[in-house]
């Protein structure tokens, strides 16, 4: 998901029609520049070598966001709560090959599901920054979240599953108890506090190894 505004413009966009290394292609209304929808890129145009700013989002299924959240608004253009979920393989058999992709450190680096499904809950490192990933399946649905807490490196294990909330975790530095999709403690010390939310996408391994040669790809 990205944001539409770059610097003081608000742009539009629409297909093109045309892959770029197997990949779609859209357009900006304002100036038909060329941008990859994987990475958000400008490959051609005015805006070439511009890049949108990713938009903090969840990755779940429908079914899963409809009862957690059953007043919400959704878009119904061309059956897209259905659509969305084929497509991205999160209702359907092909959830293994794809990954959450980090955006926000200098070389983003790739975590497979059929990784977060062996380990639910992931304490990592990457550019020096400390990070925790949480899974919780079969509605796989994801969370990457900075470990860091009031200047402290907080490490997390999955003590049990609510059929409701989800994983839950806890803290080995104060025996907290965390909602670990929600990012917010639920119990002790640190009961209220949050961590902060990275932003990441889903992506097809295949296209991470594409657009990302170099990225770290975790588990492997």
């Amino acid at each position: 998901m990205y944001s539409r505004r770059l610097d003081d413009q608000v742009l539009s966009f629409g297909h093109e029609g045309v892959l770029y290394k197997d990949s779609f292609l859209k357009y900006d209304h304002q100036t038909r520049s060329l941008w990859v929808h994987v990475t958000g890129r400008c490959i051609a145009g005015a805006f070439q070598g511009r890049r949108l700013n990713t938009v903090a989002s969840v990755v779940t299924s429908w079914a899963d966001w409809k009862r957690r959240y059953p007043d919400s608004l959704v878009l119904e253009e061309k059956g897209y709560p259905h659509f969305l979920g084929t497509y991205l393989g999160l209702d359907s058999g092909r959830a293994s090959d794809y990954a959450f992709c980090l955006t926000e450190s200098a070389q983003p680096k790739a975590y497979p599901f059929r990784a977060l499904r062996e380990s639910e809950v992931v304490s990592d490192t990457h550019d020096d920054e400390a990070l925790l990933i949480v899974f919780s399946w079969p509605e796989n649905r994801g969370q990457i979240w900075d470990r860091e807490l009031d200047q402290d490196i907080l490490s997390f294990s999955l003590v049990r599953k609510d059929e409701n909330k989800g994983p839950i975790l806890q803290d080995a530095q104060t025996g907290s108890l965390w909602n670990g999709l929600e990012g917010v403690a639920v119990e002790g010390v640190l009961k209220g506090k949050r961590l902060r939310a990275l932003r990441y996408h889903p992506i097809l391994l295949e296209a991470f190894q594409v657009f990302y040669p170099e990225g770290e790809i975790y588990g492997e």
